[in-house]
């Protein structure tokens, strides 16, 4: 693009500097369709550029809303695990008490025989 850039400025030069109106018509035309190329190869770029651009930023949102989704998903086992851990530290302290309950009864128990002996 750069070659064709400056191929452009030099036509649209010397046609400026033309001595003959035959010359000066031909290096017009040459100088106009470089800068129509130049402008054509400048507008593919800019087109091109923008999907890239937007293929990155689409990119970047799936990868937040992934990242969220895990975030999410890791929250939630978390959360699972903690009422599961919670379920089970209550019902062993249940256990615990009746077990105690048990003990208390069986040395009453061992006690009342003891003094009946």
């Amino acid at each position: 693009m750069t070659m064709k850039h400056k191929a452009s400025l030099e036509a649209c030069s010397l046609a400026t500097r033309s001595k003959t109106d035959q010359e000066k018509q031909k290096l017009m035309e040459e100088c106009t369709r470089l800068r129509s190329d130049v402008r054509l190869v400048t507008t593919t770029i800019k087109i091109e550029q923008t999907k890239i651009d937007e293929e990155v930023e689409k990119e970047a949102i799936k990868e937040k809303e992934e990242e969220e989704t895990e975030i999410k998903e890791s929250t939630k086992k978390e959360e699972t695990q903690k009422k599961e851990t919670e379920e089970t530290k209550a019902i062993l302290e249940e256990k615990s008490t009746e077990t105690k309950q048990i003990i208390v009864t069986e040395k009453e128990t061992l006690t009342k025989k003891k003094l009946e002996l």
